[in-house]
């Protein structure tokens, strides 16, 4: 088991492999899952699909962190998401 876990950590700490997630990731199908890159394209599906009378979940999956810088980062990008989204109701 720890020699998969092991396996799993290294992939995960690999550049190489991580920035070609980052590029292909989308062309292989994310795009239809991810609601958008940026908060306002966001907010504009969530209203779309709510107008079409569809419930959406909102999910910052922090990917990509590894710093605690980048932590710091993707902690503010969730409160002002969440700030975002209390501004739509």
């Amino acid at each position: 088991m720890a020699l998969l876990k092991n396996f799993f950590i290294g992939l995960s700490n690999n550049s190489f492999l991580n920035n070609a997630a980052k590029k292909v990731g989308p062309r292989l199908g994310a795009n239809k899952v991810v609601a958008g890159n940026t908060i306002p394209e966001l907010i504009n599906t969530i209203e779309y699909l709510n107008d079409k009378n569809i419930a959406v979940t909102v999910d910052n999956l922090g990917e990509f962190v590894g710093t605690v810088e980048e932590s710091n980062h993707a902690k503010e990008q969730i409160l002002t998401i969440m700030d975002a989204l209390h501004h739509m109701a």
